[in-house]
C-alpha cells in the first residue's frame, strides 16, 4: 500500500525553531510564512488559500484562531501554538500537534484535517472539529500512563 503524502505546514513567525524541528521529525515539511507566498500577507488574507492547496497553518496568533473558530471560516487545518513557549515546550507541542495530525490524516485521509484545530488545552490535547465541537484527544493521565510516570 503506497503511504499518504503528508500536507505542507505554513508557519507563522510565532514558530520557534523547536517547534519547527518537531514537524519536521514527524514528517511533515514545513515553510515559514515570511519566506513563502505569502509573506507580507495578513493570515486572514491568505487562509483560504491554504485550504485551496490542502496546506496546514501552524499559528501562535490565538486571536486569529479565535475569529475562525467564531467566524467558521474555511481552512485546511491549524496547529495552534501559544507564543509563550519556549524552544523545548514548543518542540514537544507541536510533537503532539503534529504526531495527532498525522494519525488523523492516516485514518481519514487527505482532507481529514478541514476546518479542525488542534491545540493543547489545559487538560491534554484537542480537537476543535468541523462541526463545533471541542473533543479532547489526548489526556494528561492517558499520556503520563503511556510514558510510565
Amino acid at each position: 500500500m503506497p503511504r499518504r503524502r503528508l500536507p505542507k505546514i505554513y508557519c507563522d513567525v510565532h514558530i520557534k525553531p523547536g517547534a519547527l524541528e518537531a514537524i519536521t521529525e514527524v514528517g511533515f515539511k514545513y515553510i515559514r510564512i515570511p519566506e513563502s507566498k505569502y509573506r507580507n500577507r495578513d493570515e486572514h488574507d491568505f487562509i483560504e488559500d491554504l485550504y485551496a492547496e490542502n496546506a496546514l497553518f501552524a499559528t501562535g496568533d490565538l486571536a486569529f484562531t479565535q475569529r475562525v473558530r467564531r467566524e467558521n471560516i474555511k481552512h485546511a487545518g491549524i496547529l495552534e501554538m501559544h507564543q509563550d513557549l519556549d524552544n523545548e515546550e514548543a518542540n514537544w507541542t507541536a510533537d503532539g500537534l503534529a504526531n495527532i495530525a498525522k494519525e488523523l490524516i492516516r485514518q481519514f485521509g487527505k482532507f481529514a484535517l478541514r476546518r479542525h484545530i488542534i491545540y493543547l488545552g489545559h487538560d491534554g490535547f484537542r480537537v476543535f472539529d468541523d462541526k463545533g465541537d471541542d473533543i479532547q484527544f489526548l489526556s494528561w493521565e492517558l499520556m503520563e500512563r503511556d510514558s510510565g510516570l
